[in-house]
């Protein structure tokens, strides 16, 4: 494993790659995967190496700074396009580009657990380099922590390392025979719409017709998933005590709906819920996460030309978990970047099933952002405040009378990395100080917004010194009681 360590500049040149991190110290080593695309060591991130694999795409590099080390100031420079402090910290990595046919992205973790992605060309993008062998360029955030006791300085965890990684895919998707790949089409092969039955143990199983014809015998609950999630690896972590209680409540009616989320805008996620649904008399209560709020809202408010629909089919109430009634700044095109880098983050930081199928998302929006094929994803516009569907399609009179209730939570890491990369001037102004979960305001996910139906007074919060980030809401027993207070069956 060929290594050096950083010269009296901050410069260290190992194998084919060079990277200039001015006032930093340690010992740079490369490795390449072997046979298998296996990387050796502990280093390899299990349930992101498997999703990688799983969406063809190859870590060519990892580039470990191990035990680095501030030796002073140093590092000036900005991350890209935007609001901007001028004095954060950057690394520089200069790596032979993608071989034709292929793309390439850096994505980097910190001492901390921080994850961020660097594209050719984009906010934190890669720059062709002259030269006999084509290369690229690519600036890299460093971390600006601070220590305890008096004063603050650029800190960093003795002992921990920093680790970045080259990856590469191929710029044609093989299904599609040649064409360039495309996250909504992927999305839409890879999810399919299906209702399905979910047992108290987390077991799910398609609807037969004798299952289907039981859901009309009473009051039926309904998880609704969010972006970047799973019904098992999202609900899956509410404890198994609390879904046994629900499901003897509800007499075994518990169903949940899975769909694709960022190609179809919560409506059209909706309509095919309610096509299914046809003819059948149901009264649902419903627990929804993240965007799947907006899909529950849609159900239960029939916005647009869905009043016509499953006119049998009545919903209750829902709780609001985590839900961006009046959006997210961060599924703003010139946002995807930051919505990246944080969902990345958090599924890294959370063991547990059913994250791979959630990281293979994220990996399909890198990809498209990749080859420049981000486009026409109706799922993540639904979510922009100000735009059109929230403002003019979502966000108006809502007839019905179902209850609605929501669960918030005002997130302050724990973690001092994570903590400072969140409270950077640049970032912290995506939310403008407002208190919010690191992917929705609570504001937005209670506050007066255009439909008649809110605000949403009944809630329940989890305080900042909880720590409960948008990930994080269901092993909770703040989410426990609250589920078991709002869902009597």
């Amino acid at each position: 494993m060929p290594e050096n360590s950083f010269d009296d500049r901050g410069r260290a040149e190992v194998d084919d790659i060079v990277l200039e991190a001015p006032g930093l110290e340690g010992e740079v080593r490369v490795e390449r995967p072997g046979p298998g695309g296996a990387l050796r060591g502990s280093r390899a991130w299990t349930q992101l190496d498997d999703a990688l694999a799983n969406v063809g795409m190859l870590t060519e590099r990892e580039i470990v700074v191990a035990g680095p080390r501030s030796v002073g100031g140093g590092g000036g420079g900005t991350r890209g396009a935007g609001p901007e402090p001028g004095d954060r910290p950057v690394m520089t990595l200069t790596v032979p580009g993608p071989r034709p046919g292929f793309e390439q992205a850096v994505l980097s973790k910190d001492e901390h657990g921080v994850m961020t992605w660097q594209f050719k060309g984009g906010r934190r993008g890669g720059r062709a380099v002259r030269g006999s062998r084509a290369s690229r360029v690519y600036t890299i955030e460093r971390t600006t922590v601070p220590t305890r006791g008096s004063g603050a300085t650029r800190g960093i965890i003795p002992g921990l390392d920093k680790v970045i990684r080259v990856i590469t895919f191929p710029i044609a998707d093989a299904i599609g025979k040649g064409a360039r790949f495309v996250a909504r089409d992927w999305d839409i092969k890879r999810h399919p719409p299906r209702i399905r039955a979910y047992g108290p143990a987390g077991q799910l199983s398609d609807l037969d017709a004798k299952g289907w014809k039981r859901l009309s015998d009473g009051p039926v609950l309904l998880f609704v998933l969010g972006t970047f999630s799973t019904t098992e690896g999202g609900f899956g972590a509410l404890p198994g005590a609390t879904r046994r209680v629900l499901d003897s409540r509800y007499g075994g009616r518990v169903i949940a709906y899975d769909h694709p989320t960022i190609a179809d805008d919560p409506i059209e996620n909706a309509r095919w819920f309610l096509e299914q649904a046809a003819g059948r008399a149901l009264t649902l209560d419903i627990v929804c996460h993240s965007r799947g709020g907006l899909v529950s809202r849609a159900i239960a408010e029939r916005p647009e030309n869905l009043a016509a629909l499953s006119p049998d089919a009545h919903v209750r109430s829902i709780v609001l978990v985590g839900v961006p009634s009046n959006g997210t700044i961060l599924a703003d095109a010139n946002n995807w970047n930051e919505l990246l880098d944080r969902a990345t983050t958090l599924l890294n930081m959370i063991p547990g099933p059913g994250l791979g199928d959630a990281l293979e998302t994220v990996l399909a929006i890198v990809r498209s952002i990749a080859v420049r094929t981000a486009n026409n994803l109706k799922g993540l516009d639904a979510m922009v405040p100000g735009g059109d569907f929230l403002t003019k399609r979502l966000n108006v009179a809502a007839p019905g009378n179902a209850s609605y209730h929501a669960i918030v939570s005002d997130y302050e890491p724990k973690n001092p990395g994570l903590r400072a990369w969140l409270d950077d001037a640049a970032r912290d102004s995506l939310f403008k100080q407002r208190p919010n979960d690191m992917m929705v305001t609570i504001e937005s996910m209670t506050g007066v917004n255009g439909s008649s139906r809110f605000p949403v007074a009944d809630r329940r919060a989890f305080a900042p010194r909880d720590g409960i980030e948008h990930a994080r809401y269901f092993p909770e027993k703040v989410t426990e009681t609250a589920l078991l207070d709002w869902l009597r069956g």
